[in-house]
């Protein structure tokens, strides 16, 4: 399998998993559905350290979601160890080869991508509240 096809299968997995977790909670899938549209700007913007550190730092539950999701993609794309976790991508940055970080930048941003495409096509809109 191709490593977009993979991604592609991964992304559409995780956001019909959060859909089936929080089916009857509109206002969580529009939380997942924004954010998932606003953070490949702050992937491309911050790159891949200050993306990573931001979601760990936020501590929120959809934040915690959303690193686990990508920590689970590098994990079966085998960038990284069953035992290893995304932040020992972050804090080895310095030593990685620059093309190797690329790499890593440029994986996330796909991964960003097709979250995005799922949670537009597959997760509720954000209503407008009346008389908005």
């Amino acid at each position: 399998m191709s490593l977009e096809r993979t991604i592609s299968k991964l992304a559409l997995q995780f956001v019909d998993e959060f859909k089936a977790r929080h089916l009857q909670d509109n206002e969580a899938q529009a939380d997942y559905r924004s954010f998932s549209q606003s953070f490949p700007v702050l992937l491309r913007t911050a790159g891949l350290n200050q993306s990573l550190a931001f979601l760990r730092g936020k501590g929120k539950d959809l934040h915690t979601t959303v690193y686990l999701q990508y920590e689970a993609h590098f994990r079966e794309l085998k960038f990284i160890e069953a035992n290893a976790n995304l932040l020992d991508i972050s804090a080895n940055s310095t030593k990685l080869p620059a093309n190797q970080y690329r790499l890593y930048n440029r994986i996330a941003l796909q991964i960003a991508f097709w979250h995005k495409r799922y949670a537009e096509a597959r997760l509720e809109k954000r209503t407008p509240k009346a008389g908005s």
